[in-house]
């Protein structure tokens, strides 16, 4: 594995195991609550779609692993187990730690067309990273409006 992958797996890790700690204590409503009703996201939404993100950009686009990914179901998905998001989250990390650990710099420094524009296996690694913290934040936040309102 290079310095590279494992640097990414390092961080890719500490987010994904920062939200398993988030949804870990959330109870069925607080996973399913939306601060502004159905403009926003619940906790469970933005935990699935996590997983989704990472599975595509990096199983698929990355390691070339199909994941047939709804992108659509991941925003209609609801439940009220913790228990299985975490679930999900470790299951999405031990592949990425398969595909990246297999990735060598040549890989990442293949290009392809996502969306009309020439990228790198790279940045879809760097755009997860990025995109996972960012919903981290909007997790964060939510479960700090959610305690607000309901003690």
């Amino acid at each position: 594995m290079t310095s590279e992958s494992a640097a990414y797996l390092e961080r890719l890790d500490y987010l994904r195991d920062e939200f398993k700690k988030e949804i870990r204590n959330m109870g069925p409503e607080e996973l399913a609550w939306k601060p502004l009703g159905e403009d926003t996201n619940s906790p469970y939404v933005l935990a699935t779609h996590v997983a989704g993100t990472e599975a595509f950009h990096i199983h698929q686009l990355v390691g070339g692993i199909d994941v047939n990914r709804n992108r659509e179901a991941e925003f209609a998905a609801s439940g009220m187990d913790p228990s299985h998001l975490e679930q999900m989250l470790i299951e999405t990390g031990d592949t990425t730690h398969q595909v990246l650990s297999k990735a060598t710099t040549a890989d990442l420094d293949e290009t392809f067309d996502y969306r009309g524009q020439s990228v790198t296996r790279r940045w879809a690694v760097l755009h997860t990273l990025e995109h996972i913290g960012q919903h981290l934040g909007h997790l964060t936040l939510t479960r700090q409006l959610y305690r607000a309102q309901n003690g």
